[in-house]
């Protein structure tokens, strides 16, 4: 990763995806979008964008579309 590109990490609210949130800020990531299934623990994390896990799949596909707005990812951080 580089400062400047939109990183998506999924399972945010492990430890090992609340640092990878941390890091992706730390070195200056254009726009972090943390998931997770604890919708409170994603609250926290300081990504710009949270998108909770749950049951209704479609309404997830379209969040995601939504916040990259075509634009794409650069980086997937996927601890699912």
């Amino acid at each position: 990763m580089v400062a400047g590109e939109t990183v998506l990490g999924n399972g945010a609210t492990g430890t090992a995806g609340r640092l990878a949130v941390q890091i992706a800020r730390y070195m200056d990531a254009k726009k972090v979008i943390a998931t997770g299934r604890n919708g409170e623990a994603l609250a926290s994390l300081g990504a710009d964008v949270t998108i909770p896990l749950g049951d209704a799949g479609d309404a997830f596909e379209e969040a995601l579309k939504e916040q990259f707005g075509g634009d794409g990812i650069d980086d997937v951080l996927d601890y699912l």
